[in-house]
């Protein structure tokens, strides 16, 4: 997963393309600058993993406000972060933060119920922890919603 591309276009042979990921305030600032890590997601509908869409309405519900400028406060857990932004642009006050990025999806396993598969109902994930896909080869589950 790679954020802010550029306007790179996206490549069809990895069925990559642009996602939408909304985040709270405190957690932008390790995603930024180490990155979406899945490993250190929490479990979700559809197992643990990092979760994209394509519509805004649907992150909108993982967003959360960043009221105000803390550059001034080293001690608040925003002052890194704001440090970093808004080091020549001010802080507007009620910033919501959404990222697109560009996903590679390569072959995803497909599904409505977060359980099983489209088109046969295998099982999605290999166990009951939901830490991993039933098929070895498939790193993304995408939701047909």
């Amino acid at each position: 997963t790679q954020c802010m591309r550029g306007g790179v276009e996206p490549r069809a042979e990895a069925n990559e393309a642009l996602l939408l990921h909304g985040t709270k305030p405190h957690h932008l600032h390790s995603i930024l600058f180490e990155g979406l890590d899945p490993q250190i997601s929490s479990d979700g509908l559809f197992g643990r993993g990092t979760y994209f869409a394509e519509d805004a309405a649907k992150v909108d519900q993982y967003l959360g406000v960043d009221l105000r400028d803390r550059k001034g406060e080293p001690a608040h857990a925003l002052h890194r972060l704001h440090h970093k932004l808004y080091t020549n642009l001010p802080h507007k006050g009620h910033v919501y933060y959404v990222l697109v990025c560009s996903v590679a999806l390569g072959d995803p396993s497909r599904t409505r119920d977060g359980r099983t598969e489209l088109g046969g109902g295998e099982p999605l994930f290999a166990d009951e922890e939901r830490r991993a896909l039933r098929r070895p080869a498939r790193h993304a589950a995408l939701a047909e919603l």
